[in-house]
């Protein structure tokens, strides 16, 4: 797996052994991310960050800041050897690697809210419905959110727009459709 532009391009990434780990696939990655445009500046959280891939290709474009919150703790050794190749290849960012419940983040780092521009949010897809039932609907997690990009990928089996109690606190500003994944560009409703 490589970083797909930006001051990286092209580095050889580490992906966690013997997890069941899912990094978003290049054609996936290249479409959100040139979606969004310029990354320069940017606070990302990359939530349920697996190998960290999409954070890692935030940094590499430019963001400043990058949170990485992951729960194995495997997978949090193989961001933080990822994030010292960034560094050897010149990118230029502060990286923290928070292991613990990515559905607990926004409870854990109050001093965040409203400051972080965008949030990947990966879950496993078996647990997509369990994690948006529990974060996504969370009225303390949306407020914590403020005025962020979510941008949330699920299984194309799970479609968040559905429970009419999301779109009553998401705005949903695009669907991105790769392979079997969807993305869906959220922002809060509290914040229109």
């Amino acid at each position: 797996m490589k970083i797909i532009s930006g001051t990286a391009k092209n580095l050889e990434l580490n992906i966690p052994k013997g997890t069941a780990v899912r990094p978003t696939a290049v054609i996936a990655r290249k479409s959100i991310f040139e979606s969004v445009g310029d990354w320069d500046g940017l606070t990302v959280l990359d939530l349920f960050s697996g190998s960290g891939v999409l954070g890692l290709e935030a940094a590499s474009r430019g963001a400043v800041k990058i949170y990485f919150s992951e729960k194995s703790s495997i997978n949090c050794s193989c961001i933080r050897e990822n994030i010292l190749k960034l560094t050897n290849a010149g990118v230029k960012c502060t990286a923290k690697v928070i292991e613990g419940d990515s559905k607990k983040f926004h409870l854990n780092f109050p001093e965040l809210h409203n400051k972080i521009d965008i949030i990947f949010a990966d879950p496993p897809y078996e647990l997509t419905t369990n994690i948006i039932d529990t974060l996504f609907l969370s009225e303390k997690f949306v407020s914590w959110a403020g005025s962020t990009l979510l941008i949330l990928e699920t299984s194309d089996k799970y479609p968040p727009g559905l429970n009419p109690n999301f779109l009553k606190m998401w705005r949903i500003n695009s669907i991105k459709k790769h392979g079997k994944s969807r993305f869906y560009f959220l922002k809060p409703e509290n914040n229109l």
